[in-house]
Parts: C-alpha cells; sequence; structure tokens
C-alpha cells in the first residue's frame, strides 16, 4: 500500500525497495544494552518487524515542505494500515505503530506551526490536537480511496511481492504500468 501511494503521490523522498523479510529494528539499542546488561540468551528479546519501505532522497534537502507535500507523505505513511484494512478487514494498527505514530507527528507539526505546544492555553492546545486529528483521519481516508481506485495496481504488487519478497522501484512501475494498460484494454 505505501509503495503504491508513493508511485501516485508527489513527497520529497522516492520508493527504492519494499520487502516482507523480517529484519532486526533497533538494532544500535540493543548493541548499547548488551554492554550493560549481561544477561543469559533467552532473556533477551529480539525486535523483529516483518517487512519495509525503504526510500531515497533525489536531492539534498533542508525539508522545506508545503503542506500539500507534508498531508502526501503522511498518507503514504498510513497507506500500508488501509490496504491491510482493504484487503484483510480491519486490522487496528497493530503492525508497523510507528508508521502511524511518524503520521500523526507529522500532522501535528503541520498544525501547530512550529509553536510549543507546552506554551499555548490548554483550549488552543486541545483544538489544535483535535485539528491534527481530524487532518490524520483524512489523510486515512485518502490513502484508502487512492487504493481502492488502484486496486487491481494493489493486488498485482501484494501477489508479485509474495513471490519473489523484494520489490524495487522499476519493478512495482512496471506492475503499475501493466495494469493500467490492462484496465484500458478492458474499456475499449
Amino acid at each position: 500500500g505505501r509503495a503504491l501511494a508513493a508511485m501516485n503521490l508527489e513527497t520529497h523522498e522516492q520508493l527504492d525497495k519494499i520487502t516482507i523479510y523480517a529484519r532486526m529494528t533497533e538494532l544500535k539499542e540493543e548493541g548499547v544494552w548488551e554492554n550493560y546488561s549481561k544477561k543469559d540468551e533467552k532473556d533477551q528479546q529480539k525486535k523483529i518487524e516483518y517487512g519495509a519501505y525503504l526510500s531515497k532522497q533525489s536531492h539534498d534537502t533542508i525539508n522545506v515542505k508545503s503542506e500539500a507535500i507534508i498531508l502526501n507523505e503522511a498518507t503514504t505513511l498510513l497507506a500500508g494500515f488501509a490496504a491491510e484494512e482493504l484487503l484483510l478487514g480491519p486490522c487496528g494498527f497493530t503492525c508497523h505503530r510507528h508508521d502511524r505514530d511518524k503520521a500523526y507527528k507529522l500532522v501535528e507539526d503541520l498544525v501547530f506551526g512550529g509553536f510549543n505546544q507546552e506554551t499555548l492555553p490548554k483550549n488552543v492546545r486541545e483544538e489544535l490536537k483535535n485539528k491534527a486529528y481530524i487532518l490524520l483521519k483524512q489523510c486515512h481516508e485518502n490513502a484508502m480511496n487512492l487504493l481502492i481506485s488502484h486496486r487491481d495496481a494493489l493486488l498485482a504488487i501484494t501477489e508479485e511481492l509474495l513471490k519473489k519478497q523484494i520489490l524495487n522501484d522499476k519493478e512495482i512501475q512496471a506492475i503499475i504500468k501493466k495494469t493500467k494498460e490492462n484496465n484500458t484494454v478492458q474499456v475499449i
């Protein structure tokens, strides 16, 4: 879902690869912790995440972004959940929770416009947090609508990802192009 959204929405990042391989996260923190704590192997829990979205930036940037690009980035972050909901039913944001948190942080920073939340009156702070939440829900709806309108491409990417377990941006573009051509032929 995130890959399809990234290919259809303008953002500062470009899709590089997607994978469904399991990978360990927070390796730096685990390495530091091992130096301080000498516990048995069985006591150490590895943090494993299934699947990843890897991106690249085509140019050096100081992160000056328009409101539309920030909202597109939040929509892209939520597109993975939207795809799971569309294909598997409601998921409740249990996997890749950090994507939802990052999306909310982007929207919240946009809404607060650089103000420190603690310095604002409580009623203003609550009003702005509500606005951020409403924008986050709108981003989720936008992701869902995008994926519904490109459902054939989403299914094709999913099938290919299950076969190969890793796809790069060119392979994803080819899948999207092929599904568009197939839809055009069916309409004619």
